[in-house]
């Protein structure tokens, strides 16, 4: 049962980590794909 517990906060703590990185991935994408559309409307 402990080893359960074990592998469920590793999970979570892995998941606190990745999950901002991959929001600011999305965020920098969406900007870059902005940007590249902006430039070429000029």
């Amino acid at each position: 049962m402990k080893n359960h517990k074990g592998v469920i906060s590793r999970q979570s703590a892995f998941m606190i980590v990745l999950v901002p990185q991959l929001i600011r991935l999305e965020i920098e994408a969406t900007a870059l794909a902005m940007r590249s559309t902006a430039e070429q409307h000029e």
